[in-house]
């Protein structure tokens, strides 16, 4: 949404003539609005990565609250903590 308001602001900045201001605030905004879709792609990964490490139990293949946490401890052990 950000990025479709940013680009809409940039194309009434060109279109006035220099009547309207705002090129550095308007850049500013599109950079702010990258850095957070790659923080939410980030995140994203990470709840993706976690899931995948805690698996499910053997005994009746549903999601066991606790391995969340083994989750984790594997995680830490694996990449360092």
């Amino acid at each position: 949404m950000a990025l479709f308001l940013a680009h809409n602001s940039q194309q009434k900045i060109d279109a006035s003539g220099g009547r309207l201001t705002g090129d550095g605030l308007n850049t500013a905004a599109r950079i702010i609005a990258w850095v957070h879709l790659a923080i939410i792609v980030v995140l994203i990964a990470i709840f993706i990565i976690i899931g995948v490490t805690v698996g499910f139990d053997s005994d009746d293949n549903d999601f066991d609250d606790n391995d969340f946490g083994l989750g984790l401890q594997y995680l830490a052990a694996r990449f360092g903590s």
